[in-house]
């Protein structure tokens, strides 16, 4: 966990903002029911969030983005809407999940994890990054990234209905392991 606690950008929230209303309205529109939690626009806000922001991390480093899961229309389901990166002439599917948490980002106590949705098993990505977010003072963390093949050494916890692999954060890789190789 290299990565330090950066301030959110008006531009950013305006973004996801634009992002996440259009996420609702069209969710709306088409009847669809969400699947994990309620759905709303603040959800939708945090999980944007997180995508702007690995966005202009991949774009800062040079990163060709050939995907994103921004985009104007969500009224229709795509099971692309991950990042899609060319590194070394190969494509790395990347999974963001971003999560709202109300303590300071600068000093997290142990014991925070990484949570993926083991339903979502087998993943369809190379690398999942987390990425915190406190909507209360403005700040971001993005706290690291996991491969897929190594997902599966995490304890999964949870009940029935919401079982998700832990992954504590200090096992989680700097996200430039995604371009500088692992």
């Amino acid at each position: 966990m290299s990565e330090t606690v950066k301030n959110l950008q008006v531009e950013q929230t305006t973004e996801a903002m634009r992002y996440a209303h259009q996420i609702v309205a069209d969710s709306l529109g088409a009847a669809f029911k969400p699947v994990f939690g309620s759905g709303g626009l603040e959800m939708h806000l945090v999980g944007k969030i997180g995508e702007v922001i690995a966005r202009d991390e991949f774009i800062s480093h040079g990163i060709d983005v050939r995907a994103t899961p921004l985009r104007d229309h969500y009224d229709c389901l795509s099971e692309t809407d991950d990042f899609m990166l060319r590194i070394d002439g190969k494509d790395v599917k990347v999974e963001v999940k971003t999560a709202n948490v109300l303590k300071p980002l600068d000093n997290l106590a142990s014991g925070f994890v990484f949570m993926l949705n083991a339903a979502q098993a087998p993943f369809k990505w190379d690398f999942a990054v987390s990425v915190f977010v406190n909507l209360t003072d403005l700040t971001y963390r993005i706290m690291g990234c996991v491969e897929v093949e190594h997902v599966d050494v995490y304890p999964i916890a949870g009940s029935r209905g919401g079982r998700h692999y832990e992954i504590p954060l200090e096992f989680l890789l700097p996200i430039e392991c995604i371009w500088r190789g692992r």
